[in-house]
């Protein structure tokens, strides 16, 4: 019997151990209103580590985005591919069109063991009900 409960002690040791280390690499994600995202933005305008990533498609990105904005169309065939490419260390502001596209990306930015990401609520519909600008792809910003 003594030796049935070292086994048992041993085991819920290894696991509060693993558990331990699995949450210390654990993704934090916070979901942000547009405004909050704007704030965040020029909190960070000259952080090289502050990646916005679009993942809306082309034709959606060059009809506006947010400045700064990098594309990776969630629909390419090689999304998963680019995004385990992606600097892990990096903090990043993901958005899509109304949150369903990049609500899907942070499960897999979860999966791949990101540091710290920023999901934007609703997406760029929120951020144009909210009159914030956008880049058009001929650079020009609008509202």
């Amino acid at each position: 019997m003594q030796h049935v409960s070292k086994i048992v002690l041993t085991a819920l040791l290894a696991a509060w151990l693993a558990a331990g280390s699995a949450a210390a690499g654990q993704t934090h994600v916070e979901n942000l209103t547009a405004r909050q995202a704007a704030d965040l933005i020029a909190g960070h305008r000259r952080d090289p580590s502050f990646v916005i990533l679009d993942v809306r498609t082309p034709v959606e990105f060059k009809a506006g985005h947010i400045q700064g904005a990098v594309l990776m169309d969630y629909y390419d065939s090689n999304f998963a591919k680019r995004l385990k490419r992606l600097d892990r260390r990096q903090t990043y502001l993901i958005y899509c069109r109304s949150g369903a596209r990049s609500g899907r990306t942070l499960q897999l930015i979860k999966d791949l063991g990101f540091g710290r990401v920023y999901h934007l609520e609703r997406g760029i519909l929120s951020w144009r009900r909210e009159k914030l600008p956008l880049v058009k792809e001929s650079g020009q910003a609008n509202r």
